[in-house]
């Protein structure tokens, strides 16, 4: 009961529930994913492989009930006052929450309120060399982990020269949508020498009838 307690007051001052400065979700659909943008009642310290629960009253009241789990695809050495999200829709929550995008292509914001982070902390920064690998929209957990990899080596805390992602897709849309997400994380390693060596591998899966 205590610890249900805490974590009750927890929520409750993180989304700025008693202060006028509540969470708001913007949310923007994209070759059939979703992008959700947390903007945050106050700063937050997110690590890369950390998730958060989300709910999106507007998506489904009664969502709060249950535990809607979703990996931060967005890192910042400092905290950070926003979050970002790649989801892709499926049944129930996702599925609503994709209805609440604008049918323009421009991002509609809605309450929500979220729980987290939540998960371990997984320190790569000793590592010369980091092998990744991903599977359709689980390109969104290794994002942070890319970044953090970038932004350690330039700041010389990390030790890693070399990192080779390989990525598996079966849906040419899921790739074209993560896309941009990738690109500005590589595009943080802009030494012309003496950066980190990143290379792609994008593996497209079809099925064949």
């Amino acid at each position: 009961m205590a610890t249900l307690v805490i974590n009750a007051a927890i929520i409750v001052t993180q989304n700025g529930l008693l202060s006028h400065g509540r969470c708001f979700a913007a949310v923007k659909s994209t070759h059939g994913m979703i992008k959700v943008r947390l903007n945050l009642s106050r700063p937050l310290t997110v690590e890369p492989g950390q998730y958060i629960n989300l709910w999106i009253p507007s998506a489904s009241f009664w969502a709060f009930t249950q535990a809607h789990p979703f990996v931060v695809i967005s890192w910042e050495e400092v905290p950070q006052t926003a979050l970002d999200l790649f989801i892709q829709p499926r049944r129930g929550f996702t599925r609503n929450v994709a209805s609440l995008a604008s049918p323009t292509g421009q991002p509609s914001s809605w309450w929500a309120v979220f729980g987290g982070p939540y998960g371990q902390i997984l320190e790569t920064y000793g590592f010369e060399k980091v092998l990744m690998v991903a599977n359709g929209a689980g390109i969104a957990a290794q994002i942070p982990f890319l970044r953090k990899l970038i932004h350690g080596y330039h700041a010389r805390q990390a030790f890693t020269r070399r990192v080779h992602l390989v990525w598996h897709i079966h849906d040419r849309d899921i790739g074209i949508a993560a896309e941009t997400m990738l690109n500005e994380a590589l595009d943080e390693d802009k030494l012309a020498s003496g950066g980190v060596s990143c290379s792609v591998h994008v593996l497209l899966i079809t099925d064949v009838d």
